[in-house]
């Protein structure tokens, strides 16, 4: 590839981090990609091939095929990928142009002593520099200006409420044994799943471990570091059970895949008959499919007085 031709990829690379307001670093970057592409072009380019694009997979026996780049550069409103090479181009061969006219060949210091140069005045006193003149002021405003500096920490932390940390590991006997810690109570609408009323995108989540019909699988020796949840027919020998619970996988993942919940896992029945606190979990674009959604987990204890950082969590 030409050295043109790596500097427009550069620059589209470029300017889709910029459109998303993310830099393409990680697989689940490249999977969130995929789906910003198919979301706006309703065309799908694989998150595989997005890391050859970016580097991420070295792989310099392959190249972009034209239909890709045409896909990025509408992506960023390009029409195709030719249309944004030359906008590259013209802005990387801008040349600079001088102020002053070819002709004049006058130099700033000859200007400066022409026969059409003003006169000098009288020469008054030159006035002192204005820090000379006030210097008396500034010793106190630089030291007040410290202190304010100083004390600027003491004044966020003594607005912010003191950290109420939620341990992993922590069990709790009742729905609401926990739900109060949020403020919340268990009634018809609020029990195994509740969302907090001024957080909205994060969830309180109590599965049952090894749910019947309702799996909720995952490794209970190390506090479930993922939990796979899929639909399965009660009767293996019911084919109309075994599609209908096909087809609700089928749905539950493509709805859980337009959300970008946060949850915090309070799994029922992993060692005895009480709620245990796992960690804050996200869905894994890379391990979910039509057949299971599968949770990972993002953080291990939460500040229950400052909830906003789990934001950070939802991409």
């Amino acid at each position: 590839m030409s050295d043109n031709n790596e500097i427009v990829l550069i620059r589209l690379r470029e300017a889709i981090e910029a459109a998303t307001g993310r830099q393409m670093r990680t697989p689940k970057d490249f999977s969130f990609l995929s789906e910003r592409i198919f979301d706006k072009l309703h065309e799908h380019i694989s998150p595989t091939t997005l890391k050859r694009l970016w580097g991420y997979l070295h792989d310099t026996s392959s190249t972009p095929r034209p239909s890709t780049l045409d896909l990025l550069a509408q992506f960023i409103d390009y029409p195709d990928f030719d249309t944004f090479a030359t906008t590259v181009a013209t802005s990387v061969n801008t040349t600079f142009v001088p102020t002053t006219s070819p002709g004049d060949t006058t130099s700033p210091t000859e200007a400066a002593s022409s026969d059409e140069s003003p006169a000098p005045a009288n020469n008054p006193s030159p006035a002192k520099p204005f820090f000379k003149r006030h210097s008396a002021l500034f010793i106190p405003l630089a030291v007040l200006l410290l202190l304010v500096l100083l004390a600027i920490p003491f004044l966020i932390r003594g607005l912010r409420k003191p950290p109420h940390i939620l341990r992993q590991g922590s069990t709790f006997a009742t729905y609401d044994d926990y739900m109060q810690l949020f403020g919340l109570h268990s009634d018809e609408t609020h029990t195994h799943f509740v969302r907090l009323p001024e957080h909205n995108y994060i969830c309180l989540w109590a599965p049952q471990y090894h749910h019947p019909t309702w799996h909720n699988d995952g490794n209970p020796d190390s506090l479930m570091p993922t939990i796979a949840e899929y639909f399965s027919p009660s009767d293996p020998n019911d084919s109309s059970d075994a599609a209908a619970c096909r087809q609700k996988n089928k749905e539950y993942y493509q709805q859980i895949m337009q959300e970008t919940d946060v949850r915090l896992v309070f799994m029922k029945d992993l060692f005895d008959s009480t709620f245990i606190y796992l960690g804050v979990y996200h869905v894994s674009y890379d391990l979910s499919d039509t057949t299971r959604v599968v949770w990972y987990r993002v953080d291990n204890d939460v500040d229950l007085n400052n909830l906003d950082y789990l934001r950070r969590h939802r991409f």
